[in-house]
């Protein structure tokens, strides 16, 4: 028994390392513009994991518009408000991203005469960039479902 653990150990660490070690070499021979492509797919992929989103945040929005429209004196009216405030920053981070990013695209950036390591920080910082609004978005979106439940708001935007 001992034998057979031992030899599907070693099999599992030759397996994992070759894998690695081809991975590794895969990506030292990728030609510049498959690296800038590549970083700009991922970028991409993160904008449309999280895109969607922007349906639910103008719909929980409302919502607590509405909310805030009928109970000004409610004692969360303000917490209520900072939520909404929160929401908006997070939708116009989003919009201003993607007034930003065509400049970003790496065909953009190599017909303008951009070298491959500065296409790569752009994209970068780009990634970074699209993660913030992704986070600012969810933040948002969790904080301003959970109000939504506190208050008795309906998703329907008829508020208690």
């Amino acid at each position: 028994m001992k034998i057979v653990f031992l030899a599907l150990s070693a099999l599992s660490f030759v397996t994992l390392f070759s894998c690695n070690t081809h991975e590794a070499a895969n990506n030292q021979s990728q030609s510049p513009e498959l690296k800038e492509d590549s970083l700009f797919a991922s970028v991409m992929v993160v904008h449309d994991d999280v895109m969607p989103k922007m349906a639910d945040l103008n719909r929980i929005k409302r919502n607590l518009k509405k909310w805030v429209e009928t109970n000004e004196t409610h004692p969360s009216v303000e917490e209520v408000k900072l939520a909404i405030a929160a929401i908006n920053s997070a939708e116009m981070g989003m919009m201003d991203w993607m007034k930003g990013i065509s400049a970003h695209r790496p065909e953009t950036m190599r017909k303008a005469g951009e070298e491959h390591s500065s296409i790569l920080n752009a994209l970068n910082n780009e990634l970074q960039a699209i993660e913030k609004v992704r986070d600012d978005m969810m933040n948002s979106l969790s904080r301003g479902v959970e109000l939504q439940k506190s208050i008795g708001s309906l998703d329907d935007g008829s508020s208690q």
